[in-house]
């Protein structure tokens, strides 16, 4: 039979527990009391069912519920401690988190990382970390978290992303996937190897370019080429807007600034006022009087400013000088950049060194070493050069060549070392009566030859009659002795059909009849 949800009987000690049971069951408190009414006239051992529950069904139910309250409160509590023990960590951790969602896009990134990549940690979350990377790394990102979406876990090396200055940054990466009610997200741990990794590459690009300049330098023929050579070399590695380079020898001072045609007049005055200051502050090493700069223009330094913003000038290691970068922009030079510069003027500074030596020998190897001028196999290279040059713009060319009277005599009479003393002051007129442009050899012994360019016979002869005169009225001075001596001379010129040897024997022919003909004479090529 169904219990009928009326008031059977109820103490009326057990009211205060009938008004709890009723709040649990939803009765209204008017009703409770009323029921409270009926109890105290029943009398006691009434039981009373609300809603089909007894009393002390409702008041069970009530202790369950504040359990399950309390239960609630704590868990939250510790739910609470646990996200304030993880912020903490994320805050504080050494080793770079960050959290992304299966397509690459930053859910959260801890201070670590923020501060690596110059960002506050509030501005990388909605970045895709992809997106932080070079164009060339964002495929590397993305598959390192899709490996780690697909097998649980994924490591990677080498992982290089920008930082907010543009520079690089590097790190080894771990990431872990995490599932939270069918979505995936990664954890990735970034460990930092920067400072290693442009230790490595500040490394590899001063092996490189010591080497590359090492490789080269023997087929630099002069200065300019040289310093081309390290401009070139120094705009892959560094980016400045001027440099400048001292090198101070014996009896000279080479000063050379580069910039850009674009350049601000300011910014030239500028680096030449800071090199003087720098040269002055070297004290004795440099004489900064006698210094005279040299401006070149170069395209492949960026154009400059006003004025220098910023500068990174080191002396020479080995030779007497400086060297320097400049730019416009303010704090434009970083740690490593002056590092690497370092080197690079060291390199500079013993290359230099090595790139003298070299043009030294190259000058023995082509030079006579009691005149000085070209020797005999120098000589035949410059006129096969220039041979090459006429036959195909049809320019004048003539040659001279000439060889000391009765030489032999003074040799034989005053001895070999006043013999070499004329053939020195002969070396000396040829050099004052001829150009830079001509080519003056000794051909041998007592014999000399001169090549002179875009000269045809008739000026030839003038400077034949020149010379000829000059070392007639010669003196060489001995000890208590006078050493006079005359010469002959044959020209020839270049002609349509001619090749070197022909034009050799010509001019050799001339002479010959010079000499035939009575000596310290002048005789061109029979006609």
């Amino acid at each position: 039979m169904r219990s009928k949800p009326l008031i059977i009987g109820l103490t009326t000690a057990a009211l205060p527990l009938l008004t709890a049971g009723a709040v649990l069951v939803g009765l209204p408190l008017a009703q409770v009391l009323l029921v409270g009414a009926v109890c105290a006239l029943l009398g006691g051992g009434t039981t009373i069912l609300l809603g089909g529950r007894t009393a002390s069904q409702a008041v069970d139910l009530k202790i369950e519920q504040e359990a399950l309250a309390s239960a609630l409160a704590s868990r939250t509590e510790e739910l609470a401690r646990a996200d304030r023990r993880y912020q903490r960590l994320m805050t504080t951790m050494n080793d770079s988190v960050i959290v992304v969602d299966a397509q690459g896009k930053i859910i959260e990134a801890n201070q670590a990382i923020s501060s690596l990549l110059g960002y506050a940690p509030e501005e990388l979350p909605g970045h895709f970390l992809p997106d932080l990377a070079p164009t060339t790394e964002r495929q590397t990102i993305q598959d390192f978290i899709g490996d780690a979406i697909a097998g649980g876990t994924a490591e990677a090396k080498d992982l290089m992303l920008n930082q907010e200055s543009g520079d690089a940054a590097w790190f080894d990466g771990a990431a872990v996937r995490i599932d939270d009610r069918g979505d995936s997200s990664v954890q990735i741990m970034l460990k930092d190897i920067t400072a290693s990794k442009r230790q490595f590459i500040l490394t590899e690009k001063e092996i490189s370019f010591i080497h590359e300049l090492s490789r080269t330098l023997p087929l630099l023929q002069d200065f300019d080429q040289m310093l081309d050579k390290i401009l070139s070399m120094l705009s892959d590695a560094l980016s400045f807007e001027g440099f400048a380079l001292v090198l101070a020898e014996p009896n000279d001072t080479l000063a050379t600034v580069c910039v850009n045609h674009e350049a601000e007049d300011g910014f030239v005055a500028d680096v030449k006022s800071r090199v003087m200051d720098i040269l002055a502050a070297l004290g004795d090493n440099i004489d900064s009087s006698s210094v005279d700069f040299n401006l070149e223009f170069k395209e492949g330094i960026a154009p400059a400013g006003e004025r220098v913003g910023s500068q990174i000038m080191l002396p020479l290691a080995v030779v007497n000088g400086l060297a320097g970068l400049f730019s416009s922009k303010e704090n434009a030079f970083k740690k490593e950049d002056l590092s690497l510069f370092s080197t690079m003027v060291s390199g500079i500074s013993s290359l230099y060194l090595a790139y003298k030596s070299y043009q030294q020998v190259q000058h023995l190897s082509v030079t006579d070493s009691l005149t000085a001028l070209y020797n005999r196999r120098k000589f035949f290279e410059e006129l096969e050069r220039e041979v090459e040059r006429v036959t195909r713009y049809e320019t004048p060319l003539t040659l001279i060549m000439l060889d000391l009277d009765h030489f032999k005599k003074v040799n034989d009479q005053y001895g070999h070392q006043m013999g070499d003393a004329v053939l020195k002051e002969t070396a000396e007129i040829l050099l004052a009566n001829t150009r830079k442009t001509d080519v003056v050899a000794r051909y041998g012994g007592e014999e000399f030859i001169i090549l002179l360019t875009e000269t045809p016979l008739k000026g030839a002869v003038g400077v034949a009659k020149r010379i000829n005169k000059a070392i007639e009225g010669a003196v060489v001075l001995g000890a208590n002795v006078e050493i006079k001596v005359t010469a002959s001379l044959g020209v020839a010129e270049f002609h349509k059909g001619d090749t070197v040897d022909t034009l050799i024997a010509q001019t050799d022919a001339a002479l010959y009849r010079a000499k035939k003909n009575g000596r310290n004479r002048i005789e061109l090529v029979a006609t």
